[in-house]
């Protein structure tokens, strides 16, 4: 059952990945450089934790991050003004 909660996780954060780094390469314009830049690292660092084999609670805290960062890209797209 933990092997299953694990590739469903990773399934989501590879979908994840492809998502965000999309939603880069169309709207980044919108981004600050430096929150550009950020969520980058987000993205590279949950690949890397995918390539790595990482641990399930790792894999998750990486994600978490992530969608946190692309629900602010998606505030900035639809003009959402939200605060840090």
């Amino acid at each position: 059952e933990l092997r299953r909660g694990l590739a469903e996780l990773r399934n989501q954060a590879d979908t994840l990945v492809y998502t965000t780094e999309q939603a880069i390469e169309a709207y980044g314009d919108l981004l600050s450089a430096d929150h550009a830049a950020q969520v980058r690292g987000q993205v590279d660092n949950l690949r890397a934790m995918l390539a790595s084999g990482a641990d399930l609670e790792s894999i998750r805290g990486a994600y978490m991050e992530l969608e946190n960062a692309a629900y602010e890209i998606a505030e900035a797209v639809y003009g959402g003004s939200g605060g840090a």
